[in-house]
């Protein structure tokens, strides 16, 4: 078995800093920020300004900014109303005011003065406008917030720069801020120099464009939580959590933000394997997404860069041999990977509304539609009933509260079920219905695991060692079928995945090349059937156990015949959060 994380901790002094950094965690999950609200041009030319995606021109504004970088290294990109004067007015403001008032609006502003600076992201809305001298203060940090403007004197660069801080005006926040010593630049210019080497970088093109969206955003928002002018050990679990709260604003996908959060969350990885905290296949498990290898890589290498050149020559072997390391743990990571196609909600608003106990809710009763009925036209990814599959948990409410969060880091068991076959965990009839990528599927049998529950990253890693039987049963069934007509080897599966892992429908299967040999779709099709029909062999009597990292919930399932079977506090939660209620009839 791969050892994890906790397993590695064999001292008392990596034992003390490991618990260190898990209070470091729980405190950065309570500095949440509040997004700050702009308009949608302000937020299209964000978008159209910062991704070379959108205009490649912005790459090569982005690749040129070594002159603002070194112009700017110490005090930061210049404002029209820097931080310094921010700061000195509103001190002379709060001068006017009791000390307990002073306190009040400091607290209100989410925010703590120090000489020309301050620690903390400016609240706008904690100030009330009713008293006038919280007012004049909000118009104050309204000026420095949303009213500001950069200006380098290079017209190009002018209007880059601006425009992120105008889609994304929190970040005003982090110019001008100093770092700690060994850091050649302020936390600005550190953020622009690592924008610039990931752009730079000759990897970066090889990515696709939505992992180079990913790349960029990553760069600009790593370290956004950051205090200023000390080693801040934990800065990037804080950066991770203020990033999910500002992009909340923002109409990303669900999958692509959550992996944006985690790969913030894991860019010291470097670190941590220079420290031996975690090994390479912890860190594989960690960029298990097509590409987040490359863009770790790519990243790291910007990072150290954007401390200073001397910095990154100290580290750069280690960079190397790491990078290594990681992709060949990668490859015996994809040798088992698993891979499911269950049914999706492709359009939520195609599902039918109805009122009961004085509460709306999007009910679809499957055991009473017609014979026939297409799927389709109430947003479900597949057409016939016969081929509908929901991933189901006992749904529990706390359970349902932990999963909505971004940073829960849980490994949750799943059943998938169909009209048929409804064999749950302990009987359960009222669940949730999950969703998670198939790079997010740890392990899958036709039995149950007895894996049983508050698992987390540890348990990810323990569940992917290559071996473990319920790793390796997808794999197993898989190759078996396809060894029928194609000179098929275990040592080809890994390529077999790479291929299939990013498929979110089976429609979307295509021919692959393997060393020269072509396995055409139907039967890459074919082969996930049989390896579903192994899973649910048995599942008119036996549930099945699938285990899923850090799934989404997608709606709530009710085996049964009446909302009535629901409880009070779970109904209330689906309400809470527009979630959809699919009713399977009883078993």
């Amino acid at each position: 078995m791969i050892k994890s994380t906790i397993k590695n901790i064999t001292t008392p002094e990596l034992k003390k800093e490991f618990q260190e950094k898990a209070h470091i965690l729980e405190k950065s999950i309570e500095s949440a920020i509040e997004p700050i609200q702009v308009s949608s041009k302000a937020n299209n030319s964000f978008w159209n300004n910062l991704l070379t995606t959108a205009d490649k021109n912005i790459g090569h504004v982005i690749k040129n900014l070594d002159f603002v970088i070194e112009k700017h290294c110490k005090e930061g990109l210049p404002l029209e109303f820097s931080r310094a004067d921010f700061v000195k007015e509103l001190k002379s403001k709060l001068k006017s005011l009791p000390e307990s008032q002073q306190a009040q609006v400091l607290k209100k502003l989410d925010i703590t003065l120090d000489n020309d600076s301050y620690e903390g992201f400016i609240k706008l809305n904690g100030l009330d406008s009713k008293i006038a001298e919280e007012l004049e203060i909000k118009k104050l940090c309204e000026k420095f917030l949303l009213e500001n403007r950069i200006n380098t004197g290079d017209a190009k660069i002018d209007k880059f720069l601006n425009s992120i801080i105008n889609g994304m005006p929190e970040l005003v926040n982090i110019i001008g801020k100093k770092q700690h010593g060994i850091q050649q630049y302020t936390l600005d210019i550190h953020t622009l120099k690592v924008l610039k080497e990931v752009v730079s970088h000759p990897k970066f093109e090889t990515l696709s464009d939505q992992a180079k969206m990913i790349a960029q955003l990553m760069a600009l928002f790593h370290d956004i939580g950051k205090k200023e002018g000390i080693v801040d050990s934990g800065h990037e679990f804080t950066s991770a959590i203020m990033t999910n709260d500002i992009l909340g604003k923002i109409n990303l996908p669900e999958f692509t933000k959550k992996r944006l959060i985690e790969l913030i969350k894991n860019h010291n990885w470097l670190q941590l394997m220079n420290e031996r905290q975690i090994n390479a296949e912890e860190a594989a498990i960690k960029f298990r997404n097509l590409e987040d290898v490359t863009i770790a890589e790519i990243f790291a290498e910007a990072d150290l860069k954007g401390v200073g050149q001397e910095f990154y020559a100290q580290y750069s072997d280690d960079l190397k041999t790491n990078i290594e390391a990681m992709r060949t743990a990668i490859d015996e990571l994809y040798s088992t990977g698993n891979i499911l196609f269950p049914t999706r909600i492709l359009n939520l608003d195609k599902i039918p509304v109805v009122e009961y106990n004085g509460q709306k809710y999007r009910v679809l009763n499957l055991s009473k539609l017609p014979e026939g009925t297409d799927l389709r036209k109430f947003g479900l990814s597949v057409k016939d009933i016969k081929d509908l599959r929901f991933l189901f948990h006992k749904g529990d409410f706390e359970t349902m509260q932990t999963l909505t969060k971004a940073f829960n880091d849980s490994l949750i068991c799943a059943t998938m079920i169909s009209p048929d076959k409804k064999a749950t965990f302990c009987g359960s009839n009222v669940g949730m219905l999950l969703d998670a990528p198939n790079s997010n599927v740890i392990n899958s049998t036709p039995y149950n695991q007895n894996s049983r529950g508050q698992k987390g990253f540890i348990d990810v890693v323990d569940f992917s060692s290559k071996l473990s039987s319920f790793r390796t049963f997808q794999r197993d069934i898989f190759l078996k079928e396809l060894s029928k007509k194609y000179n098929i080897k275990q040592s080809d599966y890994a390529e077999i995945y790479r291929q299939m892992v990013d498929k979110k429908y089976l429609t979307r299967v295509h021919d692959i090349t393997i060393s020269g040999l072509t396995i055409k779709a139907e039967d890459l099709i074919n082969a996930y059937n049989a390896v579903e029909n192994g899973i649910m062999m048995n599942s008119t009597s036996e549930h099945n156990e699938i285990n899923l990292y850090n799934p989404q919930v997608k709606g709530a399932i009710l085996i049964g015949n009446s909302l009535s079977e629901i409880p009070q506090d779970t109904l209330k939660y689906i309400q809470e959060h527009n979630l959809p209620i699919f009713i399977m009839g009883s078993k």
